[in-house]
């Protein structure tokens, strides 16, 4: 089971269980996307590890939270903590969706895209918005 790293925030993936209870009862549960702390990118030329280690230090800072430092690997953010324009999603019309009915849409985050919709940060405070 996957949880949202975010302080505060309850969104998790859900069990098989509850997942098929849902379906029994005809219930739609909500699906969140959760994206990766970026990694940094060791193997890519100067500028461009540069980049990835800054934007993980900063998607690390933004958590606010002990013990994401040293392995940000295994943590997720889900996607209620990103404004609109940092998440792309699919070119599809409502109407091919509906067709795909069990088909999962997946949503991707815009090159640079950084979380900014937290609890603990003061409600005045402007968005960094995007890092690259």
């Amino acid at each position: 089971m996957v949880y949202c790293a975010v302080v505060g925030c309850k969104s998790r993936t859900f069990t098989k269980a509850e997942k098929e209870k849902a379906r029994q009862n005809n219930q739609e549960l909500s699906n969140f996307r959760f994206f990766k702390i970026p990694k940094v990118r060791v193997h890519e030329c100067g500028k461009t590890k540069q980049l990835s280690e800054r934007r993980q230090r900063e998607w690390i800072a933004r958590l606010n939270r002990k013990g994401v430092s040293e392995d940000p690997q295994k943590y997720k953010v889900c996607c209620r903590h990103f404004s609109s324009d940092a998440v792309c999603q699919t070119d599809m019309s409502k109407e091919e969706i509906k067709e795909l009915e069990n088909s999962i849409v997946r949503l991707q985050l815009q090159l640079g895209a950084l979380a900014d919709k937290f609890r603990h940060q003061n409600s005045t405070e402007k968005s960094l918005g995007n890092l690259y």
